[in-house]
């Protein structure tokens, strides 16, 4: 209903904006621009679906993101000039020493 009724309101105002002698050059350009961009946010107006991962994708998202901070520890481990097993020794929120 109400996309027929924009395409109603379109109609008349393409037939105002391109028919009448009175309107510059402009003023034509500006209204058929705020006509396109209604279409489209009009057209717009659709259903979609988000995909939702499967247990393995979450699986292998979580592993990679184990791995990766993993990695991280040791880096910063490495660059302070300790060894991982003094790092695994740690309580993992006291890094104050570090």
């Amino acid at each position: 209903m109400l996309y027929t009724n924009l395409v109603l309101h379109f109609r008349q105002l393409l037939i105002i904006c391109f028919f009448n002698q009175k309107l510059t050059i402009m003023k034509k350009l500006y209204l058929l621009s705020i006509v396109i961009f209604i279409a489209c946010a009009a057209n717009a107006q659709t259903e979609f679906s988000v995909p939702t991962p499967t247990l393995e994708q979450k699986y292998n998202l979580a592993k990679a993101f184990m791995y990766n901070t993993n990695l991280a520890e040791i880096n910063v481990v490495k660059s302070v000039g300790m060894t991982v097993e003094e790092f695994n020794g740690m309580k993992k929120w006291d890094l104050s020493n570090l």
